[in-house]
């Protein structure tokens, strides 16, 4: 059966750049090429996001990918060192961030929670025996921590070197994974990688105006009262942004200026602000919850979500919502649950079973609810309840898949489905009809062996259909499994196998 898609991949040296509030959804990716200067010494930088450095010896960048304004990602690659995966995971901050001076013990707690999320994320690292060694030093300018992460993955030992760095604009957290063979040789990689990375605030905070970010670093300083006054001054010079509309009535209302703090949480929702959650559970706002005005805004920001996301049936949200958590969850335990007791354990097979159960109950909802009203869209039930309808299906059994098929390809042609979500759909039947899947999104794997890509249908061609559907390249995908693409050696493993299965 083919395994389910993991969280987020390891890929081989990446730069993800996020950046933190306002929280919006992600957009597609965007492949773009990273601005490379000097190329003969291997520099590359991203003004975009204000990163740059220069490539080690032997690797070289290949390209970039943008998803919305909140991550990017740049890929570079070494022929010399083809098991090292490096990677750099920044976040900057539309808040000026005031790091505390000399070596705060929440800044190793960070490092260490951040190591272990992904860890958790990846769903193969074994961190039950970790030897780590935090070291403080400095990089470009900025405090930080160095530390090694020992562990195993599918029998193997492995070592991470990590270090993360704090500044007013950016938290970085920098990886290097490589096998304990090579360490050795990866260690110096490492150190150049860091040494030559330095982080500005990146085109987006040049935008930002001077009295804004005044505002907002006293703001973050918690010195309310020079926050308002700030904020003040800076609406009147220029027309404020909801999130410093927000920031600013939260500094009022520390401060007992509750008419102004609610005037200018009116003006962020009437502006588009639309996080409810944001408002209702920051205790900033506690003072206010009493009020008429207060009341009135949060109705009004809630109605204003509905609109955003069209939902016109709100109790078939709710329901789809409930399916897709029971679809989700067994499933997401299924890494970890492996990890600690093994493939073929009476624990695994235990959750099997659940998880079994529980599709047979989601089943038949969701076939009434798609004979009965067809594909409900993102503009009915909104982004999250519409993807329960093709999780479900995608889970199903063949027949079912076959019969729903008609109806989801129509439906990805209107918008009430995603052609991504479409094409791993039709592999799965490819698969199971016994004909080669066209997007390489399925992944099998070996008896108590490595992962694959299976019966694939022109490798070569591969990314080209992943991208008319909004895929990203298979690589890229792939490396979740710690599968290296090589369309090459695709097609000469998959002979082997052939050969073996006859």
């Amino acid at each position: 059966m083919p395994t389910h898609p993991l969280p987020r991949p390891l890929i081989r040296f990446v730069l993800l750049v996020a950046v933190i509030a306002p929280v919006v959804p992600l957009a597609p990716a965007q492949s773009v090429t990273p601005t490379e200067v000097a190329k003969a010494d291997g520099r590359v930088q991203d003004a975009e996001y204000g990163v740059a450095f220069v490539c080690p010896p032997g690797w070289s960048s290949s390209g970039a990918h943008r998803w919305g304004d909140m991550e990017s990602t740049i890929v570079v690659e070494s022929k010399a060192l083809p098991d090292a995966q490096f990677g750099i995971y920044s976040q900057v901050y539309y808040e000026p961030f005031a790091p505390a001076e000399g070596f705060p013990a929440w800044l190793r707690a960070e490092a260490d929670r951040k190591a272990r999320l992904r860890a958790t994320s990846d769903g193969f690292l074994d961190y039950a025996n970790r030897a780590d060694s935090f070291v403080a030093r400095e990089i470009g300018g900025h405090p930080a921590l160095s530390w090694s992460a020992d562990y195993s993955a599918a029998g193997r030992k492995y070592r991470e070197l990590l270090a993360l760095v704090i500044s007013e604009s950016n938290r970085v957290l920098y990886f290097a994974k490589v096998p304990a063979d090579q360490v050795a040789k990866l260690q110096p990689d490492f150190d150049a990688l860091l040494a030559s990375t330095r982080l500005t605030a990146g085109t987006w905070k040049q935008a930002l105006p001077a009295r804004v970010f005044a505002a907002r670093r006293a703001y973050a300083a918690k010195e309310f009262s020079e926050a308002v006054e700030a904020f003040t001054l800076a609406f009147q010079a220029a027309p404020p942004r909801p999130t410093d509309l927000v920031l600013g009535a939260a500094a009022a209302a520390q401060t007992g200026q509750r008419e102004v703090a609610l005037a200018w949480l009116g003006q962020a929702v009437a502006k588009g602000w639309n996080q409810t959650s944001r408002l209702t559970k920051n205790p900033a706002f506690a003072s206010l919850h009493a009020s008429d005005e207060w009341k009135k805004i949060i109705a009004a920001l809630q109605r204003s979500q509905g609109s955003i996301e069209n939902v016109t049936d709100p109790d078939l949200q709710k329901k789809l919502l409930a399916i897709l958590d029971e679809d989700q969850k067994y499933r997401k335990q299924l890494g970890e649950v492996e990890k600690q007791f093994g493939r073929d354990s009476a624990e695994i097979k235990a959750l099997w079973k659940t998880m079994a159960e529980a599709d047979a109950i989601n089943l038949p909802q969701i076939t009434k609810i798609l004979d009965e009203k067809g594909w409900v869209g993102p503009d009915v039930v909104g982004r999250q309840a519409n993807c329960a309808l093709f999780l479900v299906i995608q889970h199903a059994d063949l027949a079912t898949q076959k019969k729903y098929l008609p109806m989801m390809r129509e439906a990805a042609k209107t918008g009430a489905a995603q052609p991504s979500s479409l094409a791993l759909l039709e592999d799965r039947i490819a698969l199971r009809e016994g004909r080669p899947q066209i997007y390489g999104s399925q992944i099998m794997r070996m008896a108590n062996g490595p992962y694959y890509v299976d019966n694939l249908a022109d490798p070569e061609h591969v990314d080209e259909r992943r991208a008319s559907v909004g895929l990203g390249p298979l690589a890229d995908y792939v490396a979740r499994w710690d599968i290296k693409w090589d369309p090459a050696t695709y097609q000469k493993e998959q002979a082997e196998r052939a050969a073996q299965k006859k």
